[in-house]
Protein backbone atom coordinates (compact mmCIF):
# COMPACT_ATOMS: atom_id res chain seq x y z
CA UNK A 1 0.00 0.00 0.00
CA UNK A 2 1.27 3.87 -1.16
CA UNK A 3 2.89 5.41 2.13
CA UNK A 4 3.08 9.91 1.94
CA UNK A 5 5.71 11.80 3.67
CA UNK A 6 5.06 14.87 4.93
CA UNK A 7 8.48 17.61 5.43
CA UNK A 8 7.21 19.78 8.24
CA UNK A 9 9.22 22.92 8.81
CA UNK A 10 9.25 25.84 10.90
CA UNK A 11 9.77 29.09 9.04
CA UNK A 12 13.11 31.31 9.50
CA UNK A 13 13.88 33.64 12.46
CA UNK A 14 12.16 37.02 12.74
CA UNK A 15 12.78 40.12 14.33
CA UNK A 16 10.60 39.88 17.25
CA UNK A 17 12.20 36.33 18.10
CA UNK A 18 15.27 37.66 18.69
CA UNK A 19 13.35 40.39 21.07
CA UNK A 20 11.31 38.00 22.81
CA UNK A 21 7.27 39.53 21.36
CA UNK A 22 4.97 37.16 21.12
CA UNK A 23 3.61 37.23 17.62
CA UNK A 24 0.74 34.74 16.35
CA UNK A 25 -0.93 36.82 13.14
CA UNK A 26 1.59 39.79 12.70
CA UNK A 27 3.02 39.32 9.45
CA UNK A 28 6.76 40.01 10.09
CA UNK A 29 9.40 39.29 7.75
CA UNK A 30 12.40 37.15 8.27
CA UNK A 31 15.42 39.18 9.22
CA UNK A 32 18.48 39.03 6.76
CA UNK A 33 20.24 37.02 8.86
CA UNK A 34 17.73 34.28 8.32
CA UNK A 35 17.63 34.36 4.80
CA UNK A 36 21.25 33.79 4.78
CA UNK A 37 20.94 30.88 7.14
CA UNK A 38 18.24 29.48 5.13
CA UNK A 39 20.25 29.49 2.07
CA UNK A 40 23.51 27.99 3.72
CA UNK A 41 21.13 25.43 5.16
CA UNK A 42 19.86 24.87 1.59
CA UNK A 43 23.29 24.36 0.25
CA UNK A 44 24.69 21.93 3.56
CA UNK A 45 21.39 20.00 4.15
CA UNK A 46 19.08 17.34 1.95
CA UNK A 47 16.21 19.41 0.84
CA UNK A 48 14.09 16.55 -1.04
CA UNK A 49 11.98 18.06 -3.52
CA UNK A 50 8.34 16.98 -2.79
CA UNK A 51 4.72 16.85 -4.86
CA UNK A 52 2.75 20.11 -2.95
CA UNK A 53 4.05 23.26 -1.04
CA UNK A 54 1.85 24.00 1.82
CA UNK A 55 2.52 27.35 3.43
CA UNK A 56 0.56 29.36 6.55
CA UNK A 57 -0.44 33.04 5.16
CA UNK A 58 2.06 34.77 6.52
CA UNK A 59 5.19 36.18 4.25
CA UNK A 60 7.95 34.45 6.93
CA UNK A 61 6.86 30.47 5.95
CA UNK A 62 6.34 31.82 2.11
CA UNK A 63 9.92 32.91 2.36
CA UNK A 64 11.04 30.25 4.28
CA UNK A 65 10.11 27.68 1.24
CA UNK A 66 11.35 30.13 -1.50
CA UNK A 67 15.05 30.53 0.04
CA UNK A 68 15.03 26.57 0.31
CA UNK A 69 12.80 25.32 -2.95
CA UNK A 70 13.30 27.82 -5.74
CA UNK A 71 11.13 26.06 -7.84
CA UNK A 72 8.27 25.24 -5.68
CA UNK A 73 4.74 26.08 -6.34
CA UNK A 74 3.34 27.04 -3.20
CA UNK A 75 -0.26 27.27 -1.69
CA UNK A 76 -1.23 28.91 1.58
CA UNK A 77 -3.37 27.41 3.68
CA UNK A 78 -5.39 30.00 5.71
CA UNK A 79 -6.12 27.80 8.66
CA UNK A 80 -2.73 27.14 9.07
CA UNK A 81 -2.36 30.30 10.30
CA UNK A 82 -0.70 30.92 14.12
CA UNK A 83 -3.24 31.59 17.02
CA UNK A 84 -4.97 34.62 16.37
CA UNK A 85 -3.07 36.46 20.38
CA UNK A 86 -5.92 39.28 20.58
CA UNK A 87 -4.43 41.77 22.60
CA UNK A 88 -1.57 39.83 23.50
CA UNK A 89 -0.10 40.27 19.98
CA UNK A 90 3.65 42.40 19.77
CA UNK A 91 4.17 42.47 24.06
CA UNK A 92 6.69 40.59 25.77
CA UNK A 93 6.22 38.34 28.48
CA UNK A 94 7.60 41.19 30.94
CA UNK A 95 4.83 43.46 29.42
CA UNK A 96 2.24 40.67 30.53
CA UNK A 97 3.42 39.78 33.54
CA UNK A 98 1.22 41.26 35.41
CA UNK A 99 -1.84 40.92 33.11
CA UNK A 100 -4.47 38.38 35.12
CA UNK A 101 -5.70 37.85 31.65
CA UNK A 102 -2.17 36.49 30.13
CA UNK A 103 -1.35 34.59 33.36
CA UNK A 104 -4.90 32.53 33.31
CA UNK A 105 -3.75 31.94 29.59
CA UNK A 106 -0.24 30.27 30.16
CA UNK A 107 -1.77 28.77 32.83
CA UNK A 108 -2.44 25.87 30.38
CA UNK A 109 -6.30 26.13 30.42
CA UNK A 110 -6.97 24.37 27.13
CA UNK A 111 -10.49 26.81 26.43
CA UNK A 112 -9.24 29.84 27.99
CA UNK A 113 -8.70 32.61 25.32
CA UNK A 114 -6.13 36.06 25.15
CA UNK A 115 -8.59 39.22 25.02
CA UNK A 116 -9.73 39.52 21.71
CA UNK A 117 -8.02 36.29 20.93
CA UNK A 118 -8.29 32.68 19.96
CA UNK A 119 -8.52 29.34 22.41
CA UNK A 120 -5.61 26.58 22.59
CA UNK A 121 -8.54 24.38 22.03
CA UNK A 122 -10.17 26.65 18.42
CA UNK A 123 -6.17 26.97 17.30
CA UNK A 124 -5.62 23.40 17.64
CA UNK A 125 -9.16 22.53 16.05
CA UNK A 126 -8.71 24.71 13.16
CA UNK A 127 -4.82 23.99 12.63
CA UNK A 128 -5.66 20.23 12.65
CA UNK A 129 -8.88 20.24 10.08
CA UNK A 130 -6.57 21.98 7.63
CA UNK A 131 -4.17 19.13 8.61
CA UNK A 132 -6.76 16.79 7.43
CA UNK A 133 -7.98 18.78 4.25
CA UNK A 134 -4.03 18.16 3.08
CA UNK A 135 -3.96 14.61 3.92
CA UNK A 136 -7.31 14.15 1.75
CA UNK A 137 -6.08 16.01 -0.89
CA UNK A 138 -2.78 14.52 -1.08
CA UNK A 139 -4.66 10.89 -1.11
CA UNK A 140 -7.38 11.77 -4.03
CA UNK A 141 -4.82 13.28 -5.68
CA UNK A 142 -1.43 10.86 -5.69
CA UNK A 143 0.31 13.09 -4.11
CA UNK A 144 3.16 11.22 -2.34
CA UNK A 145 5.01 14.31 -1.33
CA UNK A 146 4.50 17.77 0.59
CA UNK A 147 5.90 20.10 2.81
CA UNK A 148 4.36 22.13 5.03
CA UNK A 149 6.00 25.28 6.07
CA UNK A 150 4.48 26.75 8.96
CA UNK A 151 5.23 28.59 12.20
CA UNK A 152 6.36 26.58 15.17
CA UNK A 153 3.25 26.29 17.42
CA UNK A 154 1.28 25.18 14.40
CA UNK A 155 3.52 22.53 13.70
CA UNK A 156 4.06 20.98 17.59
CA UNK A 157 -0.03 20.92 17.77
CA UNK A 158 -0.19 18.83 14.77
CA UNK A 159 2.47 16.26 15.88
CA UNK A 160 0.97 16.47 19.41
CA UNK A 161 -1.90 15.56 18.06
CA UNK A 162 -1.09 13.05 15.26
CA UNK A 163 2.00 12.29 15.82
CA UNK A 164 3.48 8.91 17.09
CA UNK A 165 5.25 8.33 19.66
CA UNK A 166 2.91 10.46 21.31
CA UNK A 167 4.12 13.60 23.20
CA UNK A 168 3.17 16.70 24.51
CA UNK A 169 3.07 19.99 22.25
CA UNK A 170 6.55 21.58 24.01
CA UNK A 171 8.39 18.19 23.14
CA UNK A 172 7.80 18.83 19.58
CA UNK A 173 9.83 22.47 19.31
CA UNK A 174 11.98 22.83 16.10
CA UNK A 175 14.40 25.71 14.86
CA UNK A 176 14.06 27.50 11.74
CA UNK A 177 14.18 26.17 8.69
CA UNK A 178 14.41 22.80 10.41
CA UNK A 179 11.07 20.44 11.50
CA UNK A 180 10.09 16.52 11.04
CA UNK A 181 9.58 14.12 8.57
CA UNK A 182 6.03 12.42 8.80
CA UNK A 183 5.00 8.85 7.13
CA UNK A 184 1.10 8.26 7.09
CA UNK A 185 0.14 4.91 6.68
CA UNK A 186 -3.41 5.10 4.93
CA UNK A 187 -4.35 2.19 7.13
CA UNK A 188 -3.17 3.44 10.32
CA UNK A 189 -4.27 6.82 9.30
CA UNK A 190 -8.12 5.57 8.65
CA UNK A 191 -7.93 3.76 11.44
CA UNK A 192 -6.92 5.53 14.15
CA UNK A 193 -6.06 9.00 12.66
CA UNK A 194 -2.17 8.58 13.49
CA UNK A 195 1.06 9.36 11.62
CA UNK A 196 4.44 7.89 12.61
CA UNK A 197 7.28 11.23 13.24
CA UNK A 198 10.55 9.35 11.19
CA UNK A 199 12.76 11.71 12.50
CA UNK A 200 14.15 15.08 12.26
CA UNK A 201 14.36 17.01 9.26
CA UNK A 202 16.25 18.57 6.50
CA UNK A 203 18.95 15.34 6.27
CA UNK A 204 22.32 15.92 5.83
CA UNK A 205 24.59 15.43 2.79
CA UNK A 206 26.06 11.92 3.29
CA UNK A 207 29.48 13.28 3.08
CA UNK A 208 28.66 15.19 6.74
CA UNK A 209 27.05 12.28 8.45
Amino acid sequence: MKTYRIYFIRNGLTEDNLTGRVIGRTDVPLIPESEQMLTAMGEKYIYPAADAYFTAPLTRCHRTVELLFPDASIKTVDDLNECDLGDFEGKTAAELADDDAYRNWVGGDMDTAPPNGESTSAFMRRVCNAFNRIVRQMMSDGLEDAVICATGGVISAILAVYGLPQRKMSDWECLGGKGYCAIIDPSIWMRGGMFEVAGEYPFLHVEDE
